[in-house]
């Protein structure tokens, strides 16, 4: 991996979404990871952010001054990722 590669600025969408496939479990950290040409340390660590601090911890506006649509697009993904961590956890107390 490149310089310019380390230091790309990935939206937090992006981020969010790929948190959430990691915390999923369906498929491997590395799996991911080629799908979205991005580094295993760097997934792993928004994973762990995610979990740490849950679905507001990255920026969903990638502007200064979001419309009324980026505002309840990003309540949204905060609803869905929400709702996908309780039910991975809640599949893992239940398999287990």
């Amino acid at each position: 991996m490149g310089a310019a590669e380390m230091k790309k600025k990935y939206p937090g969408v992006f981020k969010f979404k790929i948190a959430l496939e990691a915390l999923k479990g369906d498929r491997t950290l590395g799996d991911i990871c080629r799908e979205h040409n991005i580094s295993p340390g760097l997934a792993h660590r928004w994973k762990n952010h995610l979990k740490e601090h849950g679905t507001e911890v990255f920026d969903i506006s990638s502007s200064n001054s979001p419309t009324n649509g980026d505002l309840e697009k990003a309540k949204l993904y905060e609803e869905i990722g929400r709702l996908k961590v309780e039910l991975d956890f809640l599949k893992k107390v239940v398999g287990g």
